[in-house]
């Protein structure tokens, strides 16, 4: 049995949309088989009480208050243009998520995150890193359909 630690962007529960109802599967899954410590930005008090309902499928649950803003989005595209990095990853690059003080004393097997820059966001040095994430080149898209052609 394996120590999973899932990163996510937003809480899973409830599942009302198309990445909480992925994410919270995948958390499912994986608590199946594993001890699964969940880490999630959480926008208010509600969110953070959602997150306590995932305590079934969780050996721990880490909520990180995140504020939003469009000045601060601003500032960080910005920073984004300049240092050419997505503005996903800047906007969301947070020292509380990065190291996350009750999830940092275990060491874990597998790290699941949905940021494209894994080992930046260091974690326990005996880990092994297993990251899930979806990257699509700008010359990769296409608007034929993916069903093949007759």
């Amino acid at each position: 049995m394996m120590n999973v630690l899932l990163l996510t962007q937003v809480v899973p529960y409830p599942p009302e949309s198309g990445p909480r109802i992925k994410t919270l599967n995948v958390l499912r899954y994986l608590a199946q088989r594993h001890n699964v410590h969940l880490v999630s930005f959480v926008r208010s008090e509600r969110e953070a009480a959602d997150a306590q309902t995932l305590a079934d499928y969780c050996s721990g649950i880490t909520t990180v208050p995140i504020k939003r803003s469009r000045v601060r989005d601003i500032s960080y595209l910005g920073r984004s243009l300049l240092s050419g990095r997505p503005f996903l990853v800047e906007r969301d690059d947070s020292r509380a998520m990065r190291v996350p003080e009750d999830a940092g004393s275990m060491p874990y097997s597998a790290v699941i995150q949905p940021l494209p820059v894994p080992r930046r966001n260091g974690g326990v040095r005996s880990s092994s890193f297993a990251v899930q994430m979806t990257r699509v080149s700008p010359t990769s898209i296409s608007t034929e359909p993916s069903a093949c052609l007759v």
